[in-house]
């Protein structure tokens, strides 16, 4: 694969990313919103008993946050240089191996980018450790299985 098809395919692969939670986000928010709205629209209380107002609150607030780690997770992909090659599996490193391959930002799960599959994961889960700092053509073990590093950019 040439640097140029490199840089590509991480381009691709920030942009889906950041599509993908750019509409979470407004899935939450709507979520949100319409808790809110509701809840203003049932009022107060009718008797100490009634829940129902707490609970559209509750749930609103739930929405709230997961829009607030959305969002977070939409400002790291800012951090994300697809212009950048890297030859050591750090954040932002697209790894190709053997089985499967990365994408070293926020824990996302598949994404599929020119009919590949890609797992978009943290660099604070497990395999991201067992792969940390590593290069092209190195092996690391996760989950008893090894996997061979193709290709680190």
């Amino acid at each position: 694969m040439t640097n140029s098809e490199k840089i590509s395919l991480k381009t691709n692969l920030v942009l889906e990313c950041t599509k993908v939670l750019n509409k979470k986000a407004s899935t939450a928010k709507q979520a949100m919103d319409e808790n809110q709205q509701q809840a203003n629209e049932y009022g107060l209380p009718k008797d100490r008993y009634d829940s129902f107002r707490t609970q559209l609150l509750q749930k609103k607030d739930l929405f709230a946050a997961q829009y607030q780690k959305i969002v977070e997770d939409i400002k790291l992909f800012e951090y994300v240089d697809s212009k950048t090659t890297f030859y050591k599996i750090k954040f932002g490193s697209v790894v190709i191996t053997d089985a499967q391959n990365f994408f070293v930002a926020v824990g996302m799960g598949k994404v599929v980018i020119d009919n590949s599959d890609f797992f978009v994961i943290s660099s604070k889960v497990p395999i991201f450790n067992a792969m940390k700092d590593k290069s092209a053509k190195d092996t690391f073990v996760f989950n008893g299985k090894e996997f061979l590093i193709k290709e680190v950019f």
